[in-house]
């Protein structure tokens, strides 16, 4: 098993990469996919439209347990008869993972640095620095758990009147988690995941303030 994990390390390619482009039917356009407590809702009509996604990465530095990864990746929507409120979000970010042990356990170490911007129908909406640590614990060849953390900061852009008031988006948002997996089957092809997250939302515009508590679950089988 060592032999193979490092025969796949090696043979890696530095440049990785992959890209999608599909037609949809929009039901309701001016809903924006954003983390934040709103959206901002725009009137549209329901649309046909395109979507594309493109996610590269090349690892800057690559060493035995570890590597520093420079990521790129877009997200964009493109409706026919509401321009209006077209999304393009550009994510550039930097991942760091390292592979060692924490008390005689194989664990996964890692760092992730965003800097994402979004634009709605081609003007500036909102751009968030997001910093997210992570460390995964591989207990046995059946059981492993996660823990993770999340700060983003949201600067929304345009918001006129709204800066400085209780309707200001702008805001701070934090996560904590925590899940754990199991997989299940003679093959392991099924696994079971179970997890607690807990985040706040300290806005500037006081009428968004909101702390959350999320139960998350799944099932994942492998058919063969």
């Amino acid at each position: 098993s060592l032999c193979d994990v490092e025969r796949y390390l090696a043979s890696r390619e530095y440049l990785r990469g992959a890209a999608s482009a599909t037609m949809r039917y929009d039901s309701d356009p001016g809903v924006l996919p954003t983390f934040n407590a709103v959206g901002i809702p725009l009137p549209a009509p329901a649309t046909w439209g395109n979507r594309y996604t493109v996610d590269l990465g090349y690892d800057l530095v690559r060493s035995y347990n570890s590597d520093l990864t420079l990521c790129y990746s877009l997200y964009d929507t493109e409706n026919y008869h509401a321009h209006h409120v077209d999304v393009t979000n550009n994510d550039l970010y930097l991942l760091y993972q390292h592979r060692g042990y924490w008390r005689d356990t194989p664990t996964y170490a890692g760092m992730r640095v965003d800097y994402e911007h979004m634009a709605v129908g081609g003007e500036s909406f909102l751009t968030t620095p997001i910093i997210h640590p992570y460390v995964t614990f591989l207990h046995n060849d059946r059981d492993s758990s996660i823990l993770y953390a999340e700060y983003a900061n949201h600067d929304y852009h345009g918001q006129g009147a709204a800066v400085g008031t209780p309707l200001d988006l702008d805001s701070q948002l934090t996560r904590l988690g925590a899940t754990a997996r199991r997989r299940l089957g003679s093959d392991r092809n099924t696994m079971v995941t179970l997890g607690y997250q807990y985040q706040t939302n300290n806005c500037i515009g006081s009428d968004y303030d909101y702390t959350g508590h999320c139960i998350l679950g799944s099932v994942i089988w492998d058919l063969p």
